[in-house]
């Protein structure tokens, strides 16, 4: 039997008794374990004769994260509980089996802490009675603090998971003066009592009243709430005393939070008469589900845009029209032009947006010409809806800036192979500000978007022998507001000396990936070529396959290899995606030895280069499926 063993989890510690782990309800949970040895292995949590949680690892002997969500945390509850980890493999060569168990603790972090005095009046020599309370969680341990004239002391007491309860505080000196603070320590959370409490939570929609506030109740402490990345609704709502920014407690309604897309903090000064005691900043991060689809229209001064009349901008939401709440945004269009989040936002992969509120609560929007001009050629507009439980948006673009002119594109030299370095040339004015020309093959699949009206050097996939090998490539040039104009260009992509000399193939094409990858745009010069390598591969002449099977075979797993050159570089959707067309059309042939599929796997980069990848065009679990199949 192997040896199953936790090699990590959220307060990991170790003793004579075993392991254990510490965690916060509800706080991401998850416990990292190690088999040693095996393939497919099955990882299985039990509490008693129930299953928490089952998942599989392709290689016991690489830690591997076990995740226990809120669900099963809320089914635990608070306390300790004794966990059994079982092990087993699904492969029949190969049959390592472990188990182990484990102490979990999960722990309330206190909140809404309370205390007072049972009798205003206390008599000479006779003991405190305090009464103390939580709003959330339970008191586990309580430490008094008394200070007097003459001498100061402590007391600690226990609670045994009550959320409340009347303590007696002996007083063992005469002269003491009335206490000048008490504080409970949260001996079951990782934070003592000085931790600003949030309810529900700092991740909310815009239906929720959020909560925050400060746990202790002294009444010798003075409280200003603020906003640090501050939002529109923030202000109004404090000219309007809907927030009570003076107070221990700061509840705010769903009407002051920041629109869906925003990330926006809270900051607490807690204060002694005029000296600051403590300073708390905390990030609120806002999102909703798309359930509502108002639609914006122009009512005056539609394009052509005059930037001397007023535009009137109208939205519409049909069903539940009366009921919705509408407000209007001047949207930021980039991530550029938003305002970096702050040190307190750590959230990672979030991008918010940061509009300006233009107004509220009314279906209509004028913008007067002196705005247009003064927000410039193109203007972005979002309009939400907002109803009970629902939540909806739509942006419309302004635009001053003539369409552009429909480019014209040639393809030199007019006729080559798939070995071929083909340039695209296209005659566009750039003089009415940036443009974006895109170069695309009639598949849909890009080779190269960006700001420049030419593709240099590009290659290019063979074409159809029913089309006499012509490819087409689609060239669409895109303006600042989102308009588009585009046009074609042919070129032929024959067969070539691809026809008669496996060797001389295989020879220009290890030749031309060298060359790539020490070129200028590498990775997306490699990606193109890899492709257009493929398209030869695939390609079936009467009765067999255009190149012989081991010279396709040596090919293709060259190429996969030279993929772990460019992973490193892809940081976009675009690259992403092209990565992925190219491993579907490589690794979908039997001449491919199981050998060939390491490669490409060692081309996996780390998550952190993979913030945003869709699942639909992408890699589950970044592993690379695609070159599993077929075999």
């Amino acid at each position: 039997m192997e040896q199953l063993s936790v090699t990590g989890c959220p307060g990991l510690s170790r003793s004579g008794a075993g392991v254990l782990c510490r965690a916060v309800l509800g706080d991401p949970l998850w416990i990292q374990v190690e088999l040693g040895a095996g393939t497919g292995v099955i990882y299985t949590v039990l509490l008693g004769n129930t299953t928490l949680a089952e998942s599989t690892a392709q290689q016991g002997s690489l830690p591997y994260n076990l995740t226990l969500d809120r669900d099963i945390q809320d089914l635990l509850g608070p306390g300790k509980h004794l966990l059994e980890i079982l092990a087993r493999s699904d492969s029949p060569t190969s049959v390592p089996s472990g188990n182990l168990t484990l102490q979990l603790q999960l722990v309330e972090l206190l909140s809404g802490l309370q205390a007072s005095w049972v009798s205003t009046r206390v008599g000479l020599g006779q003991d405190l009675m305090i009464n103390v309370s939580v709003a959330h969680g339970t008191l586990e341990g309580l430490t008094f603090e008394v200070t007097g004239l003459s001498a100061n002391f402590s007391q600690e007491e226990e609670s045994f998971g009550e959320p409340s309860g009347t303590y007696r505080v002996i007083v063992p000196v005469e002269g003491l003066r009335e206490p000048s603070g008490t504080d409970a320590e949260d001996t079951n959370g990782d934070g003592g009592s000085t931790e600003l409490y949030v309810e529900p939570g700092l991740y909310v929609d815009p239906f929720t009243t959020l909560t925050l506030g400060w746990p202790e109740a002294h009444r010798d402490l003075g409280f200003r709430w603020s906003c640090g990345r501050c939002w529109a609704q923030w202000g109004r709502c404090v000219q309007r005393r809907l927030l009570r920014t003076d107070q221990r407690e700061l509840v705010v309604p769903p009407s002051c939070l920041p629109p869906p897309d925003s990330a926006v903090t809270l900051r607490l000064a807690v204060l002694r008469g005029r000296e600051l005691q403590s300073e708390v900043e905390r990030c609120l991060y806002v999102s909703a589900l798309l359930d509502l689809r108002p639609r914006v229209s122009c009512e005056q001064n539609c394009r052509p845009v005059n930037s001397d009349d007023d535009v009137l901008l109208r939205v519409t939401l049909q069903g539940d029209a009366l009921e919705a709440l509408f407000s209007w945004y001047l949207d930021s269009p980039s991530a550029e032009q938003a305002e970096p989040l702050p040190d307190a936002c750590r959230l990672p992969g979030f991008w918010p947006r940061s509009p300006a509120l233009l107004q509220s609560d009314t279906s209509t929007l004028r913008l007067v010409s002196s705005s247009l001009r003064s927000w410039g050629p193109v203007i972005r507009v979002r309009a939400t809806a907002l109803t009970e439980h629902a939540y909806g948006e739509d942006t419309y673009v302004i635009s001053t800036l003539p369409p552009p002119v429909v480019p014209a594109c040639t393809i030199v030299p007019e006729q080559g192979t798939v070995l071929t370095s083909f340039a695209i040339l296209c005659n566009a004015s750039v003089s009415l500000g940036p443009l974006e020309f895109c170069f695309c093959l009639e598949s849909g699949s890009c080779l190269h978007c960006g700001p420049e009206p030419a593709l240099p050097s590009v290659y290019l996939p063979l074409g159809k022998e029913i089309d006499d090998f012509v490819v087409t490539v689609v060239v669409s040039v895109t303006n600042q507001a989102g308009d588009k104009q585009q046009t074609q260009a042919t070129v032929k992509v024959g067969l070539g000396d691809t026809r008669v000399k496996d060797v001389a193939f295989q020879a220009v094409v290890q030749e031309k990936i060298t060359a790539t990858l020490q070129g200028p745009d590498g990775p997306e010069r490699l990606l193109q070529l890899a492709k257009s390598v493929s398209s030869v591969l695939t390609l079936a002449q009467g009765s067999g396959p255009l190149l012989k099977m081991d010279t396709g075979r040596t090919v293709r797993e060259h190429v996969l290899g030279s993929l772990s050159e460019v992973t490193t570089g892809l940081r976009d959707m675009q690259r992403v995606q092209q990565l992925a067309e190219v491993l579907k059309d490589l690794t979908q042939h039997r001449e491919l030895v199981p050998t060939a599929q390491v490669a490409p796997s060692s081309t996996e980069p780390g998550p952190q280069a993979w913030p945003h990848l869709c699942p639909d065009t992408a890699f589950p679990g970044l592993g690379f499926p695609l070159l599993r199949q077929g075999f």
